[in-house]
């Protein structure tokens, strides 16, 4: 994700590791991720 979107994410981040298993925890798979980022990278 941070190359696509020139970003720098942390994959340290406990705000963001929240988030990503909530949504794992929900059944979403990482395809549906993939789906979202490159989605709103044309936006």
């Amino acid at each position: 994700m941070n190359d696509k979107a020139n970003k720098q994410f942390k994959v340290s981040s406990k705000a963001t590791a929240r988030l990503v298993k909530g949504r794992f925890s929900k059944g979403y798979p990482v395809a549906h991720f993939k789906k979202v980022v490159d989605t709103k990278l044309k936006e």
